[in-house]
C-alpha cells in the first residue's frame, strides 16, 4: 500500500471515532469497529505470551527501581508511534489557551477573570474561593515535577453560531484551528513548544455557549455531544518548528469552569488535562445499570475527583515505588504527600510500569483528597473519609498493533524495554497499553481485563452501576490480601492475567492518618 494512503488511513480512522467521552485510545487504538470488515488477530496463547521476567530479585525483599529503568518509555513514545503529541508531564509547560466567541452566545465581562483563576489560582491564598485551579493542582500533584503555565489569548470571536461550528463536525478541530490561525496572525507560536518537536505543547479551547446538558436549545441539534469536555487530536497537524500547529487539545464549555454554586472550578479541566498528558479514562464507557466501574469513580481519572492514584503518577513519572519481591514488613507515608507506594510483581514481571502487578498505596483524606471527601462534588459521591490502603490490580502491559493493509491488524504482548515503531511503504507498526477501563468493547485485551482495578477489601467485586466505592472498600488494620481469598477479583481466579501465579500475601499490620505498616509474606 501506498505510504500517503496507509497514513491517511490511520488518521482517517482516528478521527472517525465520536466520543462521547474523552478516552485517549479511541482516537489512538485502532479497533475492528473503525473500519468496516477489518479484522484483528492477537499473536501467540494470552495467558502466556510473556517471557520470563528480566528483572533480577533482590536479596534483601524490597529495593527501589532506577526511574529510568522503571519507566524506559512513557505516554509520550507511545503515542509518538501513532503520531499523536501529548502534553510533557513534567518541566515548565505553557499552554494556549482560546477562549471562542459564537455569533449567538457572548460570554459574561467576569469570565476571563473568572478563566483565570480557574487556571492559574492558589488555593493557598484562597484566590480560587472553592478548590484548587489547574496549576495549583498539577504543582502539588505532581511534587513540584510540572509547572504549568497559560498563554490566554484574546476573545476570538468567530462568525459562526454554535449550530454552525457543530455542522463542521470533525469533534470541533475546524474550529478550533481556525481560533488557532487567528491567534498566529499576530503572535508566534515557537516559545508555545518546549520540546521542539514542532506543535504547540497543549490547547485548550473554551467555548461560549453551554454544554448540552445545561441548554434545551443546544441539544435539540447536537446529537453527537459535541457540546461537552472531551480532549482531541489535530491529526492532520503538520510539525513545524518555525510556527507549531496545534495538535493535542481539550474542548470545553465555559461552564464546566463553575460548580453547581456557581463557584469557580477546575475539576473538569483536572481531569481534561490528564487526559492531555496519557491517561485514559478509568470509568466505562458503558453506561448501562450493570456497567463496571473498576475504580469505584473514587479517582481523578474516573469521577474526577479526588487526587491522582498512585499508578497514574507512576506513568507519568512523578514516583517511582518501591519494589517488594520477597517476604518484608514495610512502612508506607501517604502517598498524596510523598508518591510513596509499593509494587509487587507477578512471576512475569518485566522490571518496568509497563507490565502486571499489584500497587500499595495508604490514601488519607487530607492534601489533594480533602475537598472531596468532605465536600460532594457534583453529582458525586463524598471521597473516602477515613485513612485506608488502597490495592490496585494493575495490568499495564504494552501490545504493538501492525498492519500492511490498515483492515487485517496483528496485535503481540510487548515486553521489552524498548520501541520500534516500523512505518514504510508497505508496513505500520504502533504501541499501546492493551486493557482499559473504559472501551471494553473495543479493548485489544479480553474485556474482562481493567487496566487499574481497584481490590475491594471484601474479596468480592460489586463496582456495578451505582454502587461505587466507599470507606469499606479500603483495606484496614488486620485486613490479609491472598490470591485464594480474592480469586473472584481475577478473570482467571488463580493466577495473574499473563497467566503468573502470585505467592505474596499482604496484611495491614497498623494504619493512622500519618503511617502504615504492612507485612508482605512471599510462600
Amino acid at each position: 500500500m501506498n505510504k500517503k494512503r496507509l497514513a491517511f488511513l490511520f488518521s482517517s480512522m482516528a478521527m472517525a471515532v465520536a466520543l462521547s467521552s474523552c478516552d485517549i485510545y479511541s482516537i489512538l487504538g485502532i479497533r475492528t469497529a473503525d473500519v468496516s470488515g477489518a479484522a484483528i488477530t492477537v499473536v501467540g496463547d494470552e495467558a502466556n505470551d510473556d517471557p520470563v521476567a528480566t528483572y533480577t530479585p533482590s536479596e534483601s525483599g524490597m529495593y527501589t527501581p532506577e526511574a529510568a529503568k522503571f519507566l524506559p518509555y512513557n505516554f509520550r513514545n507511545l503515542n509518538i508511534t501513532q503520531s499523536a503529541d501529548i502534553v510533557p508531564s513534567s518541566g515548565n509547560v505553557k499552554l494556549l489557551v482560546l477562549p471562542i466567541e459564537f455569533s449567538d452566545y457572548s460570554f459574561s465581562s467576569s469570565f476571563l477573570g473568572d478563566l483565570n483563576i480557574a487556571l492559574n489560582g492558589r488555593d493557598s491564598d484562597k484566590t480560587t474561593g472553592y478548590w484548587e485551579s489547574l496549576a495549583s493542582f498539577y504543582k502539588k500533584s505532581s511534587f513540584g515535577k510540572l509547572n504549568l503555565s497559560f498563554e490566554i489569548a484574546p476573545v476570538f470571536k468567530t462568525s459562526l453560531t454554535a449550530q454552525q461550528a457543530y455542522q463542521k463536525g470533525e469533534n470541533a478541530v475546524p474550529v478550533v484551528d481556525l481560533a488557532v490561525k487567528n491567534y498566529k496572525e499576530t503572535n508566534e507560536t515557537k516559545h508555545l513548544d518546549a520540546d521542539e518537536n514542532g506543535f504547540i505543547d497543549g490547547v485548550i479551547a473554551v467555548y461560549s455557549c453551554p454544554n448540552y446538558t445545561e441548554s434545551n436549545q443546544i441539544a435539540s441539534f447536537d446529537k453527537d455531544t459535541f457540546f461537552w469536555a472531551y480532549c482531541y487530536w489535530n491529526a492532520k497537524a503538520k510539525s513545524s518548528l518555525l510556527s507549531p500547529n496545534f495538535n493535542v487539545f481539550f474542548w470545553m464549555s465555559y461552564d464546566f469552569i463553575y460548580n453547581r454554586f456557581r463557584q469557580i472550578d477546575a475539576h473538569t479541566m483536572i481531569h481534561e488535562f490528564g487526559h492531555m498528558m496519557g491517561l485514559d479514562d478509568y470509568y466505562p464507557d458503558e453506561k448501562s445499570a450493570s456497567a463496571f466501574y473498576p475504580t469505584g469513580l473514587l479517582d481523578m481519572m474516573d469521577g474526577n475527583i479526588l487526587d491522582h492514584n498512585v499508578y497514574s503518577k507512576s506513568v507519568l513519572g512523578w514516583t517511582v515505588p518501591k519494589v517488594v519481591d520477597g517476604t518484608k514488613t514495610v512502612t508506607l507515608a501517604p502517598s498524596q504527600e510523598t508518591g510513596d507506594c509499593l509494587l509487587i510483581p507477578s512471576g512475569q514481571w518485566n522490571g518496568t510500569a509497563w507490565s502486571e502487578y499489584l500497587l500499595v498505596e495508604l490514601y488519607t483524606p487530607t492534601g489533594l483528597n480533602q475537598l472531596d471527601s468532605t465536600t460532594a462534588y457534583d453529582n458525586r459521591p463524598l471521597g473516602f473519609n477515613i485513612p485506608g490502603i488502597k490495592i490496585f490490580h494493575v495490568d499495564s502491559r504494552v501490545v504493538s498493533g501492525s498492519t500492511n493493509d490498515g483492515r487485517n491488524i496483528t496485535y503481540a504482548y510487548h515486553n521489552g524495554t524498548t520501541l520500534s515503531p516500523a512505518h514504510t511503504s508497505t508496513f505500520y507498526r504502533y504501541y499501546r497499553v492493551g486493557a482499559s477501563n473504559c472501551r471494553k468493547d473495543g479493548s485489544i485485551a479480553p474485556t474482562g481485563y481493567s487496566l487499574v482495578h481497584l481490590l475491594e477489601s471484601s474479596g468480592k467485586v460489586s463496582f456495578y452501576g451505582n454502587n461505587y466505592a466507599r470507606n469499606s472498600s479500603l483495606f484496614h488494620q488486620g485486613d490479609v490480601f491472598s490470591m485464594s481469598k480474592f480469586s473472584a477479583c481475577f478473570p482467571r481466579k488463580t493466577t495473574f492475567n499473563c497467566g503468573a501465579e502470585f505467592p505474596y500475601t499482604i496484611k495491614v499490620d497498623s494504619i493512622s492518618n500519618s503511617s502504615a505498616t504492612l507485612t508482605i509474606t512471599k510462600a
